[in-house]
């Protein structure tokens, strides 16, 4: 798969601008990531429910999760992130509370990865190291959080993850798939992604144009992050 040819066919379906003339990303192992994903505040329901059990020690958090079946399966997700600097910093400020020398030595290193790979720009996305078999499904998440970037590029990021995360499954499926209302899976995660998905396929149902679906999405970009939160 050619990532740059794939993502500007979604610019171009969406009429984004693409200041970009070239797509920084780091690889990383998936426990990183998930690592990462833990201390960031991400709003999958398994990190929700490891970081509710102490909400004032994180590093027993964080251990209880590492050491749970739900952190195995979320490695099997291939996990991606969009990470930016302010989220970064408040990142490296939490591992320094952790006084397990062992694991705040390995987060230091992680964490001083982003920071170098990073440099002066105010995001990078994360991805999974894949293995051969992996190929295919990196490149999609790959895609998945670039788009993630644009997005916020475009100022079209919106102030609740789940419409955001249904636009991308929208665009990392086939469309049509999302027009019938989707059936409930085991995955909580998922069920989200696919029910915000549909939502934006009839949004999207009428639209004839990219001016068109830009604007679908600058409208509802306005309507919910002027909403109080």
């Amino acid at each position: 798969m050619n990532i740059k040819k794939e993502l500007n066919k979604k610019i171009k379906l969406l009429g984004l601008r693409n200041k970009q003339k070239e797509y920084s990303y780091m690889v990383c192992t998936k426990e990183d990531i998930t690592i990462s994903n833990f201390l960031g505040d991400c709003p999958d329901p398994n990190y929700i429910k490891y970081r509710k059990l102490f909400p004032k020690n994180i590093e027993k958090s964080l251990k209880t999760y590492l050491s749970s079946k739900e952190h195995k399966i979320q490695l099997k997700y291939r996990p991606g992130r969009v990470i930016s600097s302010s989220e970064l910093n408040k990142e490296i400020k939490i591992i320094r509370d952790i006084k397990d020398k062992k694991l705040r030595t390995k987060l230091n290193k992680f964490y001083e990865k982003v920071r170098k790979k990073m440099n002066d720009r105010n995001k990078l996305t994360l991805v999974f190291m894949p293995s051969k078999k992996e190929k295919k499904r990196f490149e999609k998440v790959l895609i998945h959080e670039l788009m993630h970037e644009l997005m916020d590029e475009n100022n079209l990021r919106m102030h609740d993850w789940r419409w955001n995360e249904g636009l991308m499954t929208y665009l990392e499926y086939k469309s049509k798939e999302f027009i019938k209302k989707p059936k409930k899976e085991k995955n909580k995660m998922w069920n989200a992604y696919a029910q915000y998905a549909h939502k934006w396929a009839l949004l999207f149902k009428d639209a004839k144009t990219p001016k068109d679906r830009y604007e679908i999405i600058k409208n509802k970009a306005k309507e919910i992050n002027t909403k109080k939160h």
